[in-house]
């Protein structure tokens, strides 16, 4: 339902790359009901599968641009500017609710047979 979640958050800007996650999410949500009823056929496994660490790397580097983004100029590592650049006005855990999504479907379709 993350797709969903997209539209309704409208998590759109001028840029190409804001619609990634959208384009990650929808393959990721197909390929998902699939599995649940079919994990033997090979090539449904290996695309669920890829899908899955789509959603890591796209999870990963959408925190990394979120946090960059809450930085607002001037990128400081210390500690404590980067814990407010974390809790600033774009959101890095949401964006690592898709790692979360990819890491929980490749454990789980490692550990179906």
């Amino acid at each position: 339902m993350y797709p969903v979640e997209l539209l309704l958050l409208d998590h759109w800007t001028e840029s190409w790359q804001s619609k990634i996650p959208f384009f990650v999410a929808i393959p990721g949500f197909i390929f998902t009901l699939w599995v649940l009823f079919d994990r033997k056929t090979p090539w449904v496994r290996w695309a669920f599968i890829l899908t899955m660490w789509a959603s890591v790397f796209t999870g990963m580097l959408g925190a990394y641009f979120h946090l960059l983004w809450n930085f607002e100029g001037e990128v400081a590592w210390e500690f404590e500017a980067a814990m407010e650049a974390v809790a600033g006005s774009r959101p890095v855990l949401a964006a690592l609710a898709f790692t979360h999504i990819g890491v929980t479907g490749l454990l789980a379709i490692y550990r179906a047979r």
